[in-house]
């Protein structure tokens, strides 16, 4: 078996848990349950899904953490999506640590702490949703490429800058302050930048308007001055 596949649209709620023993079936590349009313956690087995491509788990109801080593053997992962359930804990650092990754989602949860990115410049990152958690703290740029995300004042990294392949970033609904760094202009591809609903403070930067590709721009609800482009 290489998908496993249900597919809300035929009204296969199955509810229930999810079983350990989806994590005996190595050759699955494909994994889509969203939106079949699963409950409770997600077994550490599935890290042995090695071939795995896409996992998408969301809206459903499952709680809990993604452990640190949950990463470790999904080398072939180009989607994850965890959105709309209600997981808690920190987002694992190795959700970023290889290479093929180009989607994740995992908004409308409650994630908070650290939002670890040290290996998003390694990436063909090109959707990335973290909005409507408990992200709170300081991201600032550190050395290399590595950005932490630390308790109290949250801000957005210059080194973020070089993720620049992303074409959808939404960082709305956290707890986000200080500025928007200038140096978001290099992401040439970006398509829809969300910073609404945070604490922003400071002037629009006006370079924003001068990405090419950038057709949707979210900056409401913040402390910020000047015209948006």
């Amino acid at each position: 078996m290489t998908s496993l596949i249900l597919s809300p649209a035929a009204n296969q709620i199955i509810g229930g848990t999810l079983i350990p023993e989806i994590g005996n079936l190595p050759f699955l590349e494909i994994l889509h349950l969203n939106q079949t009313g699963l409950e409770g956690t997600i077994p550490d087995v599935f890290s042995n899904l090695y071939n795995l491509r896409e996992l998408n788990l969301s809206d459903n109801n499952l709680t809990g953490s993604i452990s640190d080593d949950f990463f470790d053997q999904l080398e072939r992962v180009e989607l994850f999506d965890l959105s709309c359930n209600s997981m808690t804990g920190m987002i694992p650092a190795r959700i970023g640590s290889h290479s093929n990754i180009m989607t994740i989602r995992l908004n409308k949860n409650r994630f908070a702490g650290r939002l670890p990115l040290d290996g998003f410049t390694k990436f063909e990152l090109k959707h990335l949703d973290v909005s409507e958690n408990q992200l709170s703290g300081r991201i600032s740029p550190s050395l290399l490429n590595h950005v932490d995300l630390e308790y109290l004042n949250l801000g957005i990294p210059t080194s973020l800058s070089r993720i620049t392949r992303v074409e959808y970033l939404n960082l709305q609904s956290n707890r986000i302050t200080g500025s928007i760094p200038i140096e978001l202009n290099n992401l040439e591809n970006l398509e829809l930048l969300s910073l609404s609903h945070n604490q922003l403070k400071g002037s629009i930067p006006l370079v924003l308007d001068k990405l090419p590709n950038l057709k949707n721009l979210h900056l409401q609800a913040n402390e910020l001055s000047g015209r948006a482009p």
